[in-house]
């Protein structure tokens, strides 16, 4: 979701006050739930005026929407050192950092208790935070298989839904995923996937 581009009269827009109330957005809604929150609220928290809003935005879904495609920053190509364990290792650190220091997790319950008034709030969601955390797994486990290192029988979206699981499921039992616990988590699912011949074998 992106701004409004219909030409409006006035000053030129402030890209420091637009991130503003993007910011202040996610904010409040993972505060307060959607219905509670509102463009008033969002406005006051970003020091700026709802006209301000409503020149970008047409209201507060619109809103809602741009604000959470801002969740997960573009943290560069996936690594590559060769040896895809230990770049499973890496990546899931990456991932581990994107989805446990920012809203992502808190957002999460936000959007399923939404999920019936406003089920394309939750699709906004996996668009822009779930499925961009997915992707990067891929073309790792893809190069495994091309390489040798994973088994090439192994489907491969269940894998991903074991790596980025392991962060919800200890997010909802009240426990971290400290960096140590992340080799672990990979050394347990390698035994499963790696090729008899492959690095670790």
């Amino acid at each position: 979701m992106t701004e409004r581009t219909a030409a409006t009269p006035g000053r030129p827009r402030s890209p420091a006050a637009g991130r503003a109330i993007l910011d202040a957005a996610l904010r409040l809604l993972g505060e307060h739930g959607y219905a509670a929150m509102s463009v008033e609220g969002v406005a006051a928290a970003a020091g700026a005026g709802k006209a301000t809003i409503y020149r970008r935005y047409r209201d507060k879904k619109e809103l809602v929407m741009a604000a959470m495609a801002t969740l997960i920053a573009d943290t560069g190509p996936p690594p590559d050192t060769g040896d895809t364990r230990a770049d499973l290792v890496a990546l899931l650190a990456q991932v581990q950092r994107l989805l446990m220091t920012g809203p992502v997790l808190p957002m999460a319950g936000t959007v399923l208790v939404e999920e019936r008034r406003n089920p394309d709030l939750l699709e906004q969601f996996r668009e822009a935070a779930i499925r961009p955390g997915r992707a990067r797994l891929r073309p790792v486990l893809q190069r495994g298989v091309q390489r040798g290192h994973v088994r090439p029988d192994i489907d491969l979206e269940s894998v991903v839904d074991v790596l980025t699981g392991v962060f919800f499921a200890r997010h909802l039992a009240g426990r971290d995923a400290p960096p140590e616990r992340l080799d672990s988590v990979v050394e347990l699912l390698w035994r499963g996937i790696a090729a008899a011949e492959g690095p670790g074998r």
